[in-house]
């Protein structure tokens, strides 16, 4: 068949279509990709559980290790951690990257049990800032730092009184299951002293390694 009649037969077809069965000839707009709902919450400019006045509550748990530094004299102590927590948001997504983020405002009580060299305890109750980093992406990194009061009965040769005053700070990151549910992931340096309330006071100073679940209440 000849080419000219081949372009004549296909242009029939065409044409004959109906409007509705035509095929759209008109390009897609960008305006019309941003008006199409988002598949990945986590990928949003503004995401909702970064809003101001957002509350979100979790519960870590972990592992405690003292190092002989900044005073401390006895590096043996090791302890088991739980730390509940309950924070809300006070900006929604502010700066620009790399430091575009949300700043939120948290209430930790924290629980250590130590087993080596012996069995003691500690409870406390901490105030924290925490900066969330805005990535555009399911994983959120943060920063955090606070202080507040603590019981031990650690005792010496580090510390001469039972009530005592705790300062800890460290990065951290959540990684987003959905719009409300993370898992979270945290490094915390932490400090214990009675502030020269009592004798002796060489302070206690440890690393904490802390994993658990907080829920953004949307």
């Amino acid at each position: 068949m000849p080419k000219s009649q081949v372009l004549l037969f296909a242009a029939f077809l065409f044409l004959g279509q109906p409007a509705s069965e035509a095929i759209s000839l008109e390009p897609v707009l960008p305006q019309d990709l941003e008006s199409r709902p988002q598949l990945n919450p986590a990928k949003e400019e503004n995401p909702e559980w970064m809003r101001p006045w957002l509350q979100e509550i979790g519960v870590m748990i972990g592992y405690g290790l003292a190092h002989k530094i900044f005073g401390t004299r006895d590096g043996r102590r090791q302890y088991l951690i739980l730390n509940p927590r309950w924070g809300i948001f006070l900006t929604g997504v502010i700066g620009k990257v790399p430091y575009k983020g949300a700043l939120e405002f948290l209430v930790e009580p924290i629980a250590m049990f130590q087993f080596e060299p012996n069995n003691r305890y500690a409870l406390g109750l901490s105030a924290l800032l925490r900066y969330n980093f805005w990535t555009g992406s399911r994983v959120t990194p943060f920063f955090d730092a606070g202080g507040g009061v603590m019981w031990t009965n650690f005792g010496l040769p580090d510390l001469g009184s039972n009530f005592n005053f705790q300062l800890q700070f460290g990065p951290g990151l959540h990684v987003h299951f959905n719009r409300g549910t993370a898992l979270t992931f945290q490094y915390r340096f932490h400090h214990i002293s009675n502030a020269e309330t009592a004798k002796p006071n060489f302070s206690i100073n440890s690393s904490l390694f802390l994993i658990g679940i907080t829920f953004f209440l949307l």
